[in-house]
């Protein structure tokens, strides 16, 4: 297993936070609405989590994406609404789309980790493979300007054993944990 100091103190202070402060889960499976996280930075109002097919053509880079309301409906509480796109790795047939996911408050921002679970009996080919990638969107409010987002997709094989390098077809080799991070806005 291949981890650097940082990767390791990432998922330390992750552990450490999740114990500390309240998180939410979901499920990618049809998507699902959670409760409302209160972090002294940021309010996490819904967590909505799935699975969407992709072609040939599109990028699959994993990102962080944030579009920031402007409908104005918060004006008047002075606090700014933003939606948050988390869009994961390239994952085939063998990889289930029931993408667990945890969302904990950090002293800056929000961390959202996402667990893919893959076949054991996955071998390296997949014939007639359908490739999707999982999104995970949480729409926030935030308590100051700026906050930081944190996201990690790790994998593991429908035995529980973690995976720490894996293939999908065609699209090659992906290290895990895979970890993303932005300031928002």
């Amino acid at each position: 297993m291949r981890v650097t100091s940082y990767r390791r103190a990432f998922l330390v202070t992750v552990a450490i936070v999740s114990l500390v402060f309240p998180s939410t889960t979901t499920s990618a499976q049809g998507g699902s609405e959670t409760p409302t996280n209160v972090c002294s930075t940021v309010t996490v109002i819904s967590t909505n989590a799935w699975a969407q097919q992709i072609g040939a053509s599109d990028d699959v880079t994993p990102v962080i994406q944030a579009v920031t309301d402007q409908s104005g409906d918060n004006a008047s509480s002075g606090a700014q609404t933003v939606t948050v796109t988390i869009v994961g790795p390239a994952l085939g047939s063998m990889d289930s789309a029931d993408i667990g996911t945890q969302v904990v408050c950090t002293a800056t921002g929000i961390s959202m980790s996402g667990t893919i679970t893959r076949s054991a009996d996955f071998a390296g080919a997949a014939l007639q493979n359908v490739n999707w990638r999982p999104w995970v969107q949480l729409a926030l409010q935030l308590h100051q300007p700026r906050i930081d987002v944190d996201a990690s997709w790790q994998m593991q094989l429908t035995t529980g054993a973690e995976v720490t390098d894996a293939e999908t077809p065609p699209y090659g080799d992906i290290t895990y944990p895979l970890y993303l991070s932005a300031t928002i806005p």
